[in-house]
């Protein structure tokens, strides 16, 4: 490395530049609905340990691996439309499909420098695409409550999850894999709610003349999410199903209730808050997948 020629027949690297066009429009249909559509291009920009690891080129050791200055950016091209729709005043529901074709993901493409050495070499050789469609409904604040609920569903297919796919099947000398699978953050359904009851200042039941609950309000979130795939263990053949298994559903709600009290110039507020409410056990990480299959 202390060599300026160390490199042979070096080249420089070059610039890179992307046009990221975006189009939206939201139009009246009738006095209570409203279409709207959005088509973009969107990039990132690889991670410099992707572009530069390995500069010193040390090819000792089995399967080294070797950063690519010349990465492209992952680009991702959305489209999506919906429509809103007013039942009245304070409530509304919105209805949205979505498509996200996505291309340049990171790949590690098999360099042979010799008959039988080989280094790893970073590249834009993958590819993925999610579908799917959103509901929203939301009622604003009115006779001191309000409330939304959020549902997805959703569709995210690929031919790798990580940059590391291919590097990791040829170590273990599986069948390198051609066709899409479900991504790693493939996840079907989620669903969250928001409940929220509030009495804003002196409004409420009285004693006297006095609004004894004014700043009392509850809120509650509860968050509900399809299983994420993983891959089943110990499938004996060198071309594993990939992401063939899916985690169990998961659920978690919260609970805060407060009152707030006004003395003079100084607003005061306490409360009180209970994380995971139903004490639901929820699999975040499945640590070894044989052991969690047998059971």
């Amino acid at each position: 490395p202390d060599d300026p020629d160390h490199i042979k027949d070096p080249i420089s690297g070059q610039e890179k530049c992307h046009l990221c066009p975006r189009l939206g429009f939201s139009h009246p249909i009738t006095e209570r609905d409203v279409l709207h559509f959005t088509y973009g291009h969107y990039f990132q920009t690889p991670e410099f340990d992707d572009m530069f690891s390995g500069s010193n080129y040390n090819l000792s050791g089995a399967f080294p691996m070797v950063g690519n200055p010349g990465l492209a950016a992952e680009e991702t091209i959305s489209y999506e439309v919906g429509v809103k729709h007013q039942f009245d005043d304070i409530t509304m529901i919105d209805i949205t499909g979505y498509y996200k074709d996505i291309t340049g993901l990171l790949d590690m493409q098999r360099n042979f420098y010799t008959a039988l050495r080989a280094y790893d070499l970073y590249v834009n050789g993958d590819y993925g695409n999610v579908r799917g469609a959103e509901l929203t409904l939301v009622r604003r604040p009115s006779d001191f409550w309000s409330a939304s609920m959020n549902y997805t569903y959703s569709i995210a297919m690929g031919k790798s999850s990580s940059e590391r796919q291919n590097y990791d099947y040829a170590w273990a000398n599986w069948i390198i894999p051609m066709k899409e699978s479900p991504l790693d953050w493939d996840q079907r359904h989620a669903i969250n709610a928001d409940f929220d009851f509030r009495i804003p200042q002196g409004e409420g039941p009285r004693i006297g003349d006095t609004p004894f609950l004014e700043g009392f309000g509850v809120h509650l979130s509860w968050n509900y999410g399809s299983g994420f795939p993983y891959d089943e263990a110990s499938q004996g053949t060198a071309q594993p199903e990939i992401n063939g298994q899916r985690y169990p559903w998961t659920m978690n709600t919260t609970l805060k209730v407060n009152k707030t009290f006004w003395i003079g110039p100084v607003t005061l507020d306490a409360y009180c808050q209970v994380n995971n409410l139903f004490n639901r056990h929820n699999v975040n990480l499945i640590i070894d997948e044989a052991w969690y299959d047998a059971d």
